[in-house]
């Protein structure tokens, strides 16, 4: 048997097993909601790399813990993407291919993958959907501002209020939205209230005009005072032909 991993055998005791002669495979502390642990097979190729895969094992255990599967691939393929720690996937899988002496930083960065992919658990389908329009949204705001980019700021209002947003890049404050009475009453007492305090403030909606055009042009209006409108099916036609 192969001497590095025979090492990597010892070292998970009863967390691993030899899939086959060359090949051990490994169970990882990192449990989806359906209850599997996560895992992954480890083996050396004969130019000597070592490569690590799951035979898209884990995508099937992802999917199963979502309210909606149909969306596991693409889902899977953003979270993987935005890590961007040499982990490819692949035809549903999760390839990393290293050098030995590097095999314990690519198994923690194949680990890394694994504990995003089991703690990303939305409980409801409209949460799910949620999920991932704020993905998309990062997503695009990302490949203009990069690392300027924050999640979920937190900003004082003239009032002494401290309000929240989804993202924020310098003095620009973004969040997301459906064009509803109630939520757009919300959104105007915030973004007065930081405006008042901070002018240099720009603050940018991207309202959901998918689902109910009617009410997306009434709130849109009534918002358009105070902040930028973006359509979210514009954000999404525009970040599918940057990406």
């Amino acid at each position: 048997m192969n001497n590095l991993l025979t090492s990597i055998f010892n070292k998970h005791g009863n967390q691993s097993y030899w899939a086959t002669e060359d090949t051990l495979c490994v169970s990882t502390p990192h449990i989806f909601t359906g209850g599997r642990p996560s895992i992954y097979f480890i083996s050396q190729k004969p130019s000597g790399l070592i490569k690590i895969e799951d035979f898209g094992l884990n995508f099937n255990y992802f999917a199963q813990s979502l309210p909606n599967p149909e969306n596991a691939e693409k889902t899977m393929q953003r979270l993987v993407k935005r890590l961007n720690n040499n982990v490819q996937f692949d035809n549903q899988g999760l390839v990393l291919e290293t050098h030995p002496e590097d095999v314990d930083l690519a198994i923690g960065r194949y680990l890394d993958v694994l504990s995003h992919l089991t703690t990303y658990s939305p409980k409801t389908t409209n949460h799910q959907e949620l999920r991932e329009m704020l993905d998309a949204i990062y997503d695009f705001l990302f490949l203009k501002f990069g690392d300027n980019l924050i999640l979920k700021p937190k900003v004082m209002g003239h009032s002494g209020t401290e309000h929240h947003f989804n993202f924020q890049a310098g003095n620009k404050f973004v969040d997301y939205a459906k064009p509803k009475a109630e939520k757009t009453g919300i959104l105007l007492r915030k973004i007065i209230d930081v405006t008042n305090l901070n002018e240099e403030a720009k603050i940018q909606i991207v309202l959901e005009d998918r689902e109910n055009k009617e009410a997306f042009k009434k709130e849109s209006e009534i918002l358009a005072s105070v902040a930028s409108i973006m359509p979210a099916s514009t954000l999404l036609s525009t970040r599918a032909l940057l990406s």
